[in-house]
């Protein structure tokens, strides 16, 4: 039976096009492959990657629908627990603001 949450970290990365899921969180919800896509990143480029259904869940904070899907990457094995990198389709639609003096920062969604 698939899990109905995984614990990790979420990076905010404001340089990625769409938001990201570790392929390995996905399988372990068991979420549907909707879609493929081809991906670049800084060392990869046009790599077909899996597109999957489902939606991020940030406790206290708030529920992302993602219609177009989380893009599948890997990973896996980072010594921060990362799961997930939240994209600008999101972002699109939020006010960020880095206090880098203060080394915070505060996003509205």
């Amino acid at each position: 039976m698939p899990r109905l949450s995984v614990s990790g970290r979420v990076l905010i990365d404001t340089g990625a096009k769409r938001t990201a899921v570790d392929i390995s969180a996905a399988q372990e919800l068991a979420l549907p492959i909707k879609d493929r896509a081809v991906t670049s990143s800084a060392t990869h480029r046009n790599v077909v990657v899996p597109v999957f259904s489902g939606r991020l869940e940030i406790p206290g904070f708030s529920n992302f629908d993602v219609p177009q899907g989380l893009i599948g990457v890997n990973l896996h094995g980072n010594r921060m627990n990362i799961i997930a990198l939240i994209g600008r389709d999101i972002l699109g639609a939020a006010i960020l603001i880095y206090n880098g003096m203060d080394g915070h920062f505060s996003i509205s969604v």
